[in-house]
Formats: C-alpha cells, structure tokens, sequence
C-alpha cells in the first residue's frame, strides 16, 4: 500500500490542497506545507520529527504548539496573483 502525502498551499486568495497542492507549490513554496498526514499528532520532540528537520527539504519549520504536537510556522505569506 503506497502512503500518500498530503500538501497544502495557501495562496494570496485562496487555499489548494493534493495534487493542486503540488502543481502550485513552484510558485508559493514558503507557503506550501507538506508531509502533514505522516506528522499529525506526533510530538515535537520526537525522533522522526528530529530526522524529518536533518534529512529532508521543507521549506517551513516545524514549531511546537501549545500541547508539544507539531506545528507548521508559516515564513513567509503567499505571492503571487
């Protein structure tokens, strides 16, 4: 079974999801947020999280909510449009 991914890109006006996502992260990729499904309710601090940050490119950081789960700092606003 292939693990899907899951994209979210929030433009000026709008918010793409999926394969939308995916096709419009070039042009708003500070703003395109990926691999969410396989991080929701993990621990900020956890082990994957830690090798998610040294081995993968993500161009926003993972921050921790108020609860010690991951959350997503969005650096920089949409573009674009």
């Amino acid at each position: 079974m292939r693990k899907t991914q899951t994209m979210v890109t929030i433009g000026k006006d709008n918010r793409l999801y999926g394969a939308d996502s995916f096709l419009e992260s070039g042009k708003y990729p500070f703003s395109t947020l990926s691999e969410m499904q396989g991080v929701f309710g993990v621990k900020h601090d956890s082990e994957l999280i830690q090798k998610m940050k040294e081995n993968r490119f993500i161009t926003n950081e993972f921050v921790s909510d108020e609860r010690g789960f991951v959350a997503w700092k969005v650096t920089r606003p949409a573009l674009g449009d």
